[in-house]
């Protein structure tokens, strides 16, 4: 999520480059979906965590979520 070279690799959709660096860098890392990959970039200081259903991940912001504190 935070790797420089991944993001690069996404935003210039080179996708066999980026294959071959996961798998190399991460080792036994599942590398299927990847062309469904994008970049999002929040305001620094943004209290994010990354969501997902069913395969699917996204991006729940705090602010925007509705979380209840106790």
């Amino acid at each position: 999520m935070f790797d420089p070279a991944i993001v690069k690799f996404v935003e210039d959709e080179q996708w066999a480059e980026l294959t071959t660096y996961v798998t190399l860098k991460y080792p036994g890392i599942y590398t299927g979906g990847m062309k469904e990959l994008a970049v999002a970039w929040l305001p620094v200081g943004t209290e994010f965590r990354i969501g997902e259903y069913d395969g699917a991940e996204n991006i729940e912001v705090k602010e925007e979520t509705g979380w209840i504190t106790a």
